[in-house]
């Protein structure tokens, strides 16, 4: 399953325990993915777990 997302971009709303497993999956298999969030902690969580990995996770501070 590896790649089969190659060349596309995912946007995920939401880095909690939900948001953040579909964002790895999503990289896991290829995609460009963006996270945005209005909570800035689990958005540096996410992009802390993510930022050593062959594909880093964009994410996004909103406002509520």
């Amino acid at each position: 399953m590896k790649d089969i997302l190659t060349k596309k971009t995912a946007v995920v709303y939401g880095a909690g325990s939900i948001g953040s497993a579909v964002a790895a999956a999503f990289a896991k298999a290829g995609a460009t993915v963006f996270v945005a969030d209005h909570h800035e902690d689990a958005l540096n969580k996410l992009a802390d777990k993510h930022i050593q990995t062959e594909r880093p996770i964009g994410v996004f501070l909103t406002k509520r």
